[in-house]
């Protein structure tokens, strides 16, 4: 669920089509956020050239989980226990 920026909808929830890491600021492409428009120029395969709309990575941070028996929106809580991390 989209949390943050001009697509925030706090009771859809969406799927998330790929995570891309990186230390600084950690990426994810949301499927139907974030739509932007590419213009192809011509070329052998397609000589018209073509428009485009795809979706662009959005920061992490603006994503959060979908809780379906809640039907909203959630946080997550990491404990220890017997050395293992454990999602709550």
């Amino acid at each position: 669920m989209v949390i943050s920026g001009a697509d925030k909808d706090r009771k859809t929830p969406r799927t998330v089509l790929s995570v891309i890491p990186d230390e600084k600021s950690p990426k994810v492409l949301v499927e139907g956020v974030n739509i932007k428009t590419k213009h192809l120029k011509p070329n052998a395969q397609t000589p018209q050239g073509s428009i485009i709309q795809q979706e662009a990575p959005i920061s992490l941070s603006n994503v959060q989980i979908w809780d379906a028996k809640a039907a909203g929106p959630t946080k997550i809580k990491r404990e220890r226990q017997d050395g293992k991390a454990i999602r709550k």
